[in-house]
């Protein structure tokens, strides 16, 4: 899980963020920054930046791109479970959203979900027959508006009541 220990600068910079693992595991992040000097610009140079008791603090990595490779390894290793239980918040937050609307949907068009099942089919059904008469005609696409906007759905098989 943690990288190979090589070099005396790795290992001192690993040390101090596994001795600080708590704080780790909530925060820091490599950032890249950039210098000027006689006008011309240099670099990148890379820092660990994070916040202990609310003052901002970085650790210098230098340049070598190397290190910030191992030393990000090591971050993500840390930071991985909360960054999954962030994701899989998100997501299921995205999908009791999407399912309100779904729901939202289907009561306008009359239908009521039950778990996996969608109740009320016959009675969507009469009220497309009575709206649209010339939906009952049997091999006839099936797709009319409704009177709320909402399309009805194609009804392959037209003796379904």
């Amino acid at each position: 899980m943690l990288p190979s220990i090589r070099n005396s600068r790795l290992a001192i910079l690993i040390e101090k963020i596994l001795a600080n693992r708590d704080l780790f595991t909530r925060q820091g992040s490599i950032v890249q920054s950039w210098r000027y000097k006689n006008g011309r610009k240099i670099g990148p140079y890379y820092r660990l930046v994070y916040r202990d008791a609310g003052r901002r603090r970085s650790l210098y990595l230098g340049r070598s791109e190397e290190l910030v490779r191992q030393v990000r390894r090591v971050l993500e290793s840390l930071q991985r479970p909360r960054n999954l239980r962030r994701t899989k918040k998100s997501v299921q937050a995205a999908l009791r959203r999407q399912k309100a609307e779904w729901r939202a949907e289907l009561q306008a068009a009359g239908l009521t979900p039950r778990g996996y099942d969608v109740r009320g089919w016959r009675a969507f059904r009469r009220r497309s027959i009575a709206t649209f008469p010339e939906v009952n005609q049997p091999g006839v696409a099936r797709m009319k508006a409704t009177q709320n906007g909402f399309p009805a759905l194609k009804w392959r098989n037209p003796g379904f009541v």
